[in-house]
C-alpha cells in the first residue's frame, strides 16, 4: 500500500501500537514532534525526506543549521532523526544550552557577535570579529563554544579581576600583546627583587616593560602595600626609589644594629 504503511510486515510482538499517529510521534520525545509528524504520513526517511526549512544543532561547530537544500551558507539536510527548531534562537537555547548564546547565533547567521572575549594569553580582552579586520578583534579565530561572550570590554576586563582594570581597557582596545604592549608608566611587583619597577621603557633605573598578565599600581606605596605585603614597607619604597630607607636593621651575628645605608659610606651603615 505504500507510505504511511511500515516499509515491511511488522513483526515485533511487545511493541506497543498506538492508536494515532499524534500518540506515537509524543512517545518519541526525543523527536521534534512536527518533524515526526511530517515524515510519518510521507513515509520519508533517509535519502528521501523533503527539507523542513527549520533549523537543529550541528554539535560539531556549535552553531544552528537550516534543514535546506545545500547550497547557501548554513543550509544542509537534517540527518533524521534529530529534533528540528522553528528559529535560530530557539535551536541554540534549547539544542545547545552549554554553547555561548551570542556565539551559537551570531555563527547561525553567518556573522561576528562583536562582543568581548576574555584572552587569558595575554590578560586582555578581544573583540569577537573578523580577525582580518585587526585590532580589538581576536588575532585569530574564536572557537572556544561555551567561553562566554560579554556584551562590553568593561564587563569583559572586570571579570579579569587579577589584571588592572586601567591596563586591560587600554590594551583591550589597541589589541596590545607580548611585543605590542605600550608602557602604562604605572607599577608593577618585581618578586625577585622586592621592589617595585615602573612600567616604562628600559634605560632609567627603576623601568622595565611589564609582563602581562600582571597587576599594575599607581603609586610605589601603593605597589608595595599591596603586590608585596610581605616584604618591609620600608624596604619595598626606599629600594623601588632607588634609595636606602636609613633605618635600622638587626645584625644578630654581631648582636648590633645597623643602619640601612649605603655600604660604601662606612659604619653605622650595614657591611
Amino acid at each position: 500500500g505504500g507510505p504511511p504503511c511500515s516499509d515491511i510486515q511488522h513483526h515485533q510482538f511487545s511493541d506497543k501500537i498506538f492508536e494515532t499517529r499524534d500518540e506515537c510521534c509524543q512517545a518519541l520525545g526525543w523527536i521534534d514532534l512536527d518533524l515526526c509528524l511530517m515524515t510519518s504520513q510521507s513515509g520519508g526517511g533517509e535519502g528521501s525526506l523533503e527539507p523542513s526549512n527549520m533549523y537543529y544543532a550541528d554539535y560539531s561547530s556549535g552553531n544552528c543549521l537550516k534543514d535546506c537544500e545545500p547550497g547557501p551558507l548554513g543550509c544542509a539536510i537534517a540527518p533524521p532523526p534529530i529534533a528540528l527548531y522553528s528559529t535560530i534562537k530557539e535551536c541554540c537555547d534549547a539544542g545547545q544550552p552549554w554553547v555561548d548564546s551570542k556565539y551559537c547565533t551570531s555563527r547561525s547567521n553567518g556573522e561576528y557577535s562583536n562582543g568581548w572575549i576574555i584572552d587569558s594569553d595575554y590578560g586582555k580582552c578581544a573583540k569577537d570579529c573578523d580577525p582580518t579586520g585587526g585590532p580589538p578583534c581576536s588575532d585569530i579565530q574564536h572557537h572556544q563554544f561555551s567561553d562566554k561572550i560579554f556584551e562590553t570590554r568593561d564587563e569583559c576586563c572586570q571579570a579579569l579581576g587579577w589584571i588592572d582594570l586601567d591596563l586591560c581597557l587600554m590594551t583591550s582596545q589597541s589589541g596590545g600583546g607580548e611585543g605590542s604592549l605600550e608602557p602604562s608608566n604605572m607599577y608593577y611587583a618585581d618578586y625577585s627583587s622586592g621592589n617595585c619597577l615602573k612600567d616604562c621603557e628600559p634605560g632609567p633605573l627603576g623601568c622595565a616593560i611589564a609582563p602581562p598578565p600582571i597587576a599594575l599600581y599607581s603609586t610605589i606605596k601603593e605597589c608595595c602595600d599591596a603586590g608585596q605585603p610581605w616584604v618591609d614597607s620600608k624596604y619595598c619604597t626606599s629600594r623601588s626609589n632607588g634609595e636606602y630607607s636609613n633605618g635600622w636593621i638587626i645584625d644578630s651575628d654581631y648582636g648590633k644594629c645597623a643602619k640601612d645605608c649605603d655600604p660604601t659610606g662606612g659604619p653605622p651603615c650595614s657591611d
